[in-house]
């Protein structure tokens, strides 16, 4: 029967493992099979994945592969842009290097993958991270349909918008009144009051941190008063390889070359305090974030959630935070191209020179009650027509239908010509597989406690720095 390939790159939680379950129920009954592409085992989903290893590095060592498909697949990929992302991902952990032989080896993966597999329909988790992405614009170029999803903007959904990438979807181009018309608003902002509780009674946050006490409270020592306290987002782009050279960037943050640029220059269009909190993947960067010179900005470590309490206004770019925020009736300015833009939600400032007055306005809570109800409607809409929600059996049954059928409509009618376990058995190396899954389930835990992290970072620092020894040779 047609293969459908989806992959994935987050751990999911039991109820989105469920959803799953019955995308591949309702896939089966329409005479297709599933397979998950993903960097975590499910054993409920165990006979459909096929597994990737955690860590683009790794992939030479898990997968077979022959490395002159390199030659083959390299012209079905814009290559300088995912030199560009792969030296930009590879820079905090490896130090600047020569990623071409990553290139190689990632594309050769990619096209032996698709020509094993022979998916009628490839879905990848961001098509802006090299992990999957490089397969993406490769099965695209090579005539095969190909779609996207992700975790969506609400707790408990998932996004199958075909253009989702990051935070980037189809939403950004529409208008307030193609999403919201005035015969839907009060439905809506009955769903979206919903949806704002839900955010505020599970204290929603995806990525949990140990909280850092000291953090804030020399924060709330430093706090300037009548003065705003701004509390600005980072987005995960820097480790999806995103540079400032990269075209996506004029899409999520114009004028910016990071995240960390757009704190620095908040910083100086006010007289408070500014924090930056960088995602939690971002962990390996702290070192570059240099604030010296920088009046009042403070680099925001450990969980998000004392934050909203210390924060008058946030500034983001692209974040599932932007909706925590405004659920917690916290004013957000808008400084890139997120779901909100042109909305009457946030308050928007693209251009550096309008952060001035928009935080400001922010801090002031002008015209607080509309943008409160637009927002109200905005989340309705995306719980009631946009998003899959995946919190009961019926709506999962209903998002998988719904999902199927939009994949349908470009899928191929491919037979393939042998069958998963066959592919598993020829290009994965099961016994190299457990060996990093065992590495990075230590580095997990020693990542929960810092005191130990900080130790093994020492280690490897001391190490490293012994490698590079020239010792005198005994003779």
């Amino acid at each position: 029967m047609p293969r459908i390939v989806i992959s994935c790159l987050a751990p999911l939680k039991p109820q989105e493992v469920r959803f799953l379950q019955v995308v591949r129920s309702v896939l089966t009954d329409h005479g297709y099979e599933f397979v998950l592409f993903s960097l975590f085992p499910y054993p409920e989903l165990a006979d459909s994945i096929l597994r990737m290893p955690s860590g683009v590095r790794n992939w030479e060592r898990v997968y077979r592969f022959q490395e002159d498909q390199a030659d083959q697949a390299l012209p079905y990929l814009d290559q300088e842009m995912w030199l560009q992302r792969l030296k930009t991902v590879d820079a905090a952990p490896h130090g600047q290097s020569d990623c071409l032989p990553l290139l190689r080896n990632l594309a050769s993966v990619s096209w032996q993958l698709l020509h094993s597999l022979q998916p009628s329909v490839f879905v990848s988790w961001n098509p802006a991270d090299p992990t999957t992405g490089i397969m993406h614009q490769m099965a695209s170029r090579l005539g095969i349909p190909v779609s996207a999803f992700e975790r969506g903007l609400l707790p408990g959904t998932f996004n199958i918008d075909p253009k989702v990438a990051g935070v980037h979807t189809s939403l950004v181009d529409r208008t307030w009144e193609d999403l919201c018309p005035p015969s839907k608003i009060e439905t809506f902002q009955k769903t979206g009051e919903s949806v704002r509780q839900a955010f505020v009674s599970q204290d929603f946050n995806r990525w949990p941190q140990v909280v850092s006490d000291e953090t804030i409270e020399y924060l709330q020592d430093k706090a300037i008063p009548s003065e705003p306290k701004v509390l600005v987002l980072g987005c995960f782009d820097t480790v999806c390889g995103i540079s400032a050279s990269d075209p996506e960037r004029e899409q999520a943050l114009p004028g910016y070359e990071s995240g960390y640029q757009l704190a620095c220059m908040v910083s100086r269009k006010h007289h408070g305090t500014t924090v930056y909190k960088p995602h939690p993947h971002m962990r390996s960067y702290y070192a570059s974030y240099d604030t010296r010179g920088e009046r009042n900005l403070v680099i925001g470590t450990g969980d998000i959630t004392p934050y909203w309490e210390w924060a008058d206004v946030v500034v983001s770019y692209g974040t599932t935070l932007e909706y925590v925020a405004l659920a917690r009736d916290l004013p957000v300015v808008l400084a890139g191209r997120s779901s909100l833009l042109g909305k009457g939600i946030a308050y928007e400032a693209l251009e550096s020179d309008d952060l001035s007055t928009q935080i400001r306005a922010a801090f002031r809570r002008e015209d607080a009650q509309a943008r409160r109800n637009r927002f109200l409607a905005f989340s309705g809409f995306l719980a009631d027509e946009y998003l899959v929600q995946t919190d009961t059996e019926e709506t999962r049954r209903s998002g998988a239908e719904r999902w199927f059928s939009e994949l349908q409509r470009s899928a191929l009618s491919v037979e393939p010509d042998k069958p998963l376990a066959e592919v598993r058995r020829q290009i994965l190396n099961s016994r190299k597989l457990k060996s990093v899954d065992l590495r990075q389930r230590i580095y997990s835990e020693v990542a929960k406690r810092p005191m130990l992290r900080e130790m093994a970072q020492m280690t490897i620092a001391m190490l490293n720095r012994l490698q590079n020894l020239r010792l005198p040779s005994l003779k």
